[in-house]
């Protein structure tokens, strides 16, 4: 049977709206509690990640359904998915244990195979819902006494800190809203989002604002669109990813600390330690334990200390996404997450998305959190959004 527009547009719009209600679960709870287990309303963060899950695969199950006899799926990207479903079980035997958490982080990429590739988000996420998520987030961090407030160092900073105690995650909150509010052509919301950034002081957002906008120029021109067609994204990522490592080795050794942290300085004890942190998750990986390529060496590596931490080796959290993903999770888990990662930003790149996509990867090069949870399941839903620019 043959369906008609509008039952095609019905059955998107099951998938559309599930999007729209996970993306507001999301920032909704992504802001930071001090002082006990974060909570929204009466649910722990844990529990709305499973929340998350089940509205997903229910409107997944559901948008089969519908449309069943017109679905689109990428033979390939299946097969790759679930071959790659089917390595994590294999390697949860090696590791003889069962790790939930971990085999979520590979399910949640199957309702972006089978979902439709291009969601209409301004029939829900209008500019009125959208600023009162952001406004009740905010509340709720200001109420909590977050703003401007080092909860490590107990004294008032200059620094914005809303939904953690390092502004560089605020920042990075308030770039993926930056991203959605340019991406719904939303300009008043773009530029709130741009300034409250800027306010956070994080030198990894105003790198991502400076990709994005450049990206964006280069965009529009015939030549740069047949370069970005022809190159993946993943390497890319992997060509500055080894820049950004023997930078960072350079850098190490001819560094001098010209301050504890300064917004405007490249030499601060700030980056040193960033890059420091790099090169000592870096040392543990090339060390081919076990521990390294099978069990990975679980979430806050750094901070233990016995004999099955890494605490003598580095001495904090690597600034780097990918890095981090493969210090707590082993090399191998992390090689299949990378893969079904960029199989699915690959259904996304387009032109109107590549300012998009590389901006978040280089900002990933310098923080984590970029390769799980809510962050990354926010940009999948931005880069699924339709184009409401002009392209040429």
């Amino acid at each position: 049977m043959i369906k008609t527009s509008n039952q095609l547009s019905d059955c998107s719009f099951i998938f559309e709206l599930s999007l729209t209600v996970c993306f507001t679960i999301a920032m909704l709870s992504n802001y930071y509690i001090s002082n006990e287990q974060p909570k929204m309303f009466f649910l722990d963060i844990v529990y709305l990640r499973y929340l998350i899950y089940i509205i997903l695969w229910f409107a997944l199950l559901l948008y089969i359904i519908c449309s069943y006899d017109n679905i689109f799926i990428n033979i390939k990207n299946f097969f790759i998915i679930l071959i790659g479903t089917i390595f994590i079980f294999l390697l949860f035997y090696f590791r003889g244990s069962f790790s939930f958490s971990d085999l979520m982080r590979v399910i949640i990429f199957f309702p972006f195979i089978f979902g439709p590739k291009e969601i209409d988000a301004k029939r829900y996420m209008k500019r009125s819902y959208f600023s009162l998520i952001i406004f009740i987030s905010l509340l709720s961090s200001f109420l909590q006494g977050t703003f401007f407030y080092d909860i490590h160092k107990s004294r008032l900073t200059t620094r914005m800190i809303f939904n953690s105690n390092d502004p560089n995650y605020s920042a990075l909150y308030f770039f993926l809203c930056f991203l959605l509010s340019y991406k719904l052509r939303y300009s008043g919301l773009k530029y709130i989002f741009l300034f409250l950034g800027l306010l956070t002081q994080s030198r990894n957002f105003i790198l991502g604002i400076m990709v994005f906008y450049i990206i964006g120029y280069f965009e529009s021109i015939p030549f740069f669109q047949k370069i970005f067609s022809k190159v993946k994204p993943i390497f890319v990522l992997v060509f500055f990813q080894i820049a950004v490592l023997l930078f960072g080795a350079w850098f190490i050794n001819v560094a001098k600390s010209e301050s504890d942290r300064d917004t405007f300085s490249l030499q601060d004890d700030s980056n040193i330690a960033r890059f420091t942190f790099s090169a000592q998750s870096l040392l543990f990986l090339s060390s081919g334990t076990r521990m390294a390529v099978i069990d990975g060496a679980g979430e806050e590596y750094w901070q233990r200390g016995n004999g099955k931490g890494t605490a003598k080796i580095i001495w904090g959290p690597a600034h780097n996404s990918f890095l981090g993903l493969f210090v707590e999770k082993g090399i191998i888990f992390s090689i299949i997450n990378c893969i079904l990662l960029f199989v699915i930003m690959n259904q996304y790149t387009r032109v109107s998305n590549y300012k998009y996509i590389y901006s978040y990867l280089f900002m990933s090069l310098f923080l984590g959190g970029f390769t799980m949870g809510y962050n990354l399941l926010c940009f999948y839903y931005i880069l699924s959004i339709k184009n409401y620019h002009k392209t040429n």
